[in-house]
């Protein structure tokens, strides 16, 4: 009769070891999420910023998004239409800026030309910074908002 309940012995043993494994990878899983997010694919980023994917208005060429606690860096180039550029800046009731400051770490591609335009919402704080660069131009676009 031993001899019968020795694979089932050898099951429950497998069982418990495997609902451990289990267990352990699920508390490492939910530990790492809790520091943060970080990406570089630049429709993710968009996708962060405004809910959805980009549409034909918009081509996104990079971007970086880091989020933890309660903190957030958003950075994005992109070419957009100038129908879309114009509803950017009325729905966020952006001003002209002549002088910007930019925070101390931003990624290496974020570099806005001499002839971009700046924009800032009116309602911007140091905390709640928001800059858009418009090239009217090209059409090419950077875009900031960081929050502290």
């Amino acid at each position: 009769m031993e001899k019968f309940l020795e694979p089932v012995k050898n099951k429950s043993r497998i069982m418990k070891l495997l609902t451990g494994i289990a267990s352990a990878f699920l508390i490492v899983v939910f530990l790492s999420s809790c520091n943060g997010v970080y990406t570089t694919s630049p429709n993710q980023v968009y996708e962060y910023w405004t809910g959805e994917l980009p549409d034909s208005n918009v081509h996104v060429l990079n971007g970086m998004y880091q989020r933890k606690d309660g903190q957030y860096a958003l950075f994005l180039k992109m070419e957009a239409s100038e129908e879309w550029r114009k509803q950017l800046i009325e729905s966020n009731k952006m001003e002209a800026q002549t002088e910007y400051t930019l925070p101390k770490t931003v990624p290496s591609w974020f570099k806005p030309a001499t002839r971009m335009l700046i924009w800032k919402p009116a309602t911007a704080t140091k905390k709640d910074n928001m800059l858009f660069f418009e090239d009217t131009l090209t059409g090419k676009v950077l875009y900031l908002e960081v929050k502290l």
